[in-house]
């Protein structure tokens, strides 16, 4: 007597991410379909060269990095396993900088207190105290503090992530983001317990249509609130993330949410059912 077979084909691999952790890297993570216990291959595509990188990723993982990739091209990221291609992630490299200490405006005695990106011309963004309440400060435009310094637009919805830049994981590229920064300043929150909460990430917009990505870091030291206190007065510690190429709303990470990719099923009858069946038919046929 046997029993029915059954065979599961895994589907392809799902929901990508890309974190650009340097102008020329890009790290990939993903998701298997249960069942996919062979070896992925990570694709990266450059659109403007028609360069392909490969990498093969053995079971279990599901991260690879892709390198040697080139500022302000377009990359097509995809994966493939032995049952089929995941759908694939279009995404740009962005330059990444850490540990910044912004001072207030006005506090500053030799210490940084004003942001300028690569490529302005003048300052960026200011740490400047808020005009209705002197206790409180915000990311400011720095055309507020001097009309002839760039007027950088904020997006003041900033989402808190844990893990910050790091972590951030996005369904989609930054273009709702970017119409959406049309303030001239981000409120920086008086309140504590970031370290739960997780890093405001403010979308801002310089007047070169530059992406840039502001991460503010809670402080252990003061309750992980928002801000620090130093010798010069406070100040606040930020993480960038800057796209050098105009216009391109890319920047972080990308991914573009999907179901789980459920494996297909399929059941072959056993050999006594398969005769039962052909009985029947003949059985049918004589009548």
């Amino acid at each position: 007597r046997s029993s029915p077979l059954t065979i599961v084909i895994p589907g392809p691999p799902f929901n990508i991410a890309a974190n650009d952790i340097a102008s020329g890297t890009i790290a990939v993570e993903w998701q298997r379909s249960p069942g996919d216990t062979l070896t992925d291959t990570l694709f990266a595509i450059d659109k403007q060269k028609g360069t392909i990188n490969s990498v093969p990723i053995a079971y279990p993982d599901t991260t690879g990095t892709i390198f040697s990739l080139v500022a302000g091209d377009s990359i097509g990221i995809s994966l493939h396993s032995f049952t089929g291609t995941s759908d694939t992630l279009w995404w740009m490299t962005a330059e990444r900088f850490y540990g910044i200490h912004l001072h207030v405006y006005t506090d500053m005695t030799g210490d940084t207190n004003k942001l300028q990106f690569p490529g302005s011309t003048s300052p960026d963004l200011v740490l400047d105290t808020n005009s209705l309440s002197g206790d409180s400060i915000e990311l400011s435009s720095a055309a507020l503090i001097n009309a002839g310094w760039d007027s950088t637009l904020l997006n003041p919805a900033a989402p808190n992530i844990l893990g910050g830049l790091a972590n951030n994981f996005r369904t989609m590229n930054y273009s709702l983001d970017l119409a959406g920064a049309a303030s001239l300043y981000y409120q920086i929150p008086p309140d504590s317990a970031y370290d739960t909460l997780g890093s405001p990430i403010v979308v801002c917009q310089t007047p070169s249509k530059h992406l840039v990505l502001v991460e503010i870091i809670p402080d252990p030291a003061n309750g992980n609130r928002l801000f620090s206190f130093g010798p010069n007065g406070k100040y606040i510690t930020v993480n960038l993330s800057f796209q050098t190429i105009a216009s391109q709303p890319y920047a972080g990470r990308g991914r573009p949410k999907q179901p789980v990719k459920n494996p297909k099923i399929i059941v072959i009858p056993s050999h006594e059912n398969i005769l039962r069946k052909a009985s029947s038919k003949i059985g049918t046929l004589r009548k």
